[in-house]
């Protein structure tokens, strides 16, 4: 279990204090800053002697880490801001001297129960917010490579929305009608990548990575690739 308090040195705030956003201060009240970022539970070898069940709030870093490179440029713990990511999470790994495997899911934002503060009253009948969610999947190739390790990941980020939400609010029935068919603010964007870092010779490091994406974000197609190699 791990808990966390962010907050400017000697400055508890009040309500109102906008420069207090950034850092994520509105979130919660202005004086309950305190959070749970760690609290989990593992099981271990119910099944498999390699084999971990991780169930409840965790950090996930994926990406083996390289030369100047951490590793965790998809989904990692942000160790280096003032509040680290964590993820509501029930995650599976499984490890060995020449593979490894994990498959997670998660929530990143709860279902948005309508009110009059999160879109006009007379829109609600308009609105409907599903969970949002974070699947993964990676698989670890330790020996493949000499003197090196790949990786190949599996990223889905999945959320069901109509147009008049916590995303969308305010969205009037003229306005949904007008769209037709096209009415819902669905996201759903599938990465596939891989990262691979090693040696050659033992005198120079290496590292690279790769991810491609292709979906739906929010009534538009997505599609995007991005690379890194060091």
């Amino acid at each position: 279990v791990q808990f966390q308090d962010s907050r400017f040195w000697g400055w508890e705030g009040k309500a109102g204090d906008s420069f207090l956003q950034p850092v994520g201060f509105g979130v919660d009240a202005p004086n309950n800053r305190i959070d749970l970022h760690q609290g989990y539970v593992d099981v271990r070898k119910l099944f498999n002697p390699n084999l971990t069940f991780r169930i409840g709030r965790q950090e996930i870093k994926w990406g083996t880490p390289g030369p100047g490179d951490p590793g965790d440029r998809m989904i990692g713990d942000f160790g280096w801001s003032n509040i680290g990511n964590a993820f509501d999470a029930i995650r599976i790994m499984w490890d060995t001297e020449r593979y490894g495997a994990e498959s997670f899911a998660s929530v990143l934002r709860k279902h948005e129960n309508p009110t009059a503060q999160s879109g006009a009253a007379a829109n609600l009948a308009h609105r409907s917010d599903d969970d949002r969610h974070l699947f993964g999947s990676k698989f670890t190739m330790k020996k493949l490579i000499p003197q090196g390790t790949l990786e190949l990941m599996y990223l889905l980020d999945q959320d069901d929305q109509e147009f008049n939400s916590v995303e969308n609010p305010g969205i009037t029935a003229a306005a949904i009608a007008a769209r037709g068919a096209k009415k819902n603010r669905d996201l759903a964007v599938h990465d596939f990548g891989f990262r691979a870092v090693g040696k050659v010779q033992k005198a120079i490091d290496y590292f690279s990575e790769y991810h491609y994406q292709v979906g739906d974000f929010r009534g538009r197609t997505h599609a995007a690739m991005a690379g890194a190699l060091g």
